[in-house]
């Protein structure tokens, strides 16, 4: 019996370790970084300030620190970090050609993830939607069109998985 109680103590012991040990965000981001850690985290000059205004949410947050230019999937996007006073707590990429809002983009960028991440959960109309999650991040890949107005908007996004889903 003591075996066994000292086998499941080890067991969820290392679980909890496993789950602190990994906080990674985006790239060599984790969440909770300030500005500035980011910017030591990320290549020397990589990162720039930015000067952005995001919809998150039901709001609007500022975005001070990004990479302008990333090639994934073969396409070129623009990284924004938002950090609070809790540090990073969204990653937002973009495409930078508004052209390069497309389905066809939409689908490539979702197999590159789902090489990195396995099947997402996943929904489609005139929002097509992807999410994959890790032990510390949800992976959001959005597209939006709308058929009666000339709207289009591609976005991938990384937060945080929230802490009462990580227990």
């Amino acid at each position: 019996m003591k075996l066994a109680s000292l086998y499941i103590g080890t067991v969820l012991c290392g679980a909890g370790v496993l789950a602190a040990a990994d906080p990674t965000a985006w790239s060599k981001t984790s969440w909770g970084m300030s500005d500035a850690e980011i910017r030591a985290a990320l290549e020397p000059g990589q990162v720039r300030d930015v000067a952005e205004r995001l919809r998150v949410g039901d709001k609007v947050e500022p975005a001070r620190v990004g990479i302008p230019k990333i090639s994934i999937a073969g396409t070129d996007f623009r990284v924004y970090f938002l950090t609070d006073p809790g540090g990073l707590h969204q990653i937002s990429l973009q495409p930078i050609d508004k052209a390069d809002a497309t389905d066809a983009v939409f689908h490539s960028l979702e197999a590159a993830l789902t090489l990195k991440y396995g099947t997402p959960f996943s929904r489609a109309g005139e929002t097509s939607l992807a999410q994959w999650k890790t032990s510390t991040s949800v992976i959001r890949l959005e597209f939006v069109a709308l058929k009666n107005v000339p709207f289009k908007s591609l976005w991938l996004i990384y937060i945080p998985v929230p802490k009462s889903d990580m227990l």
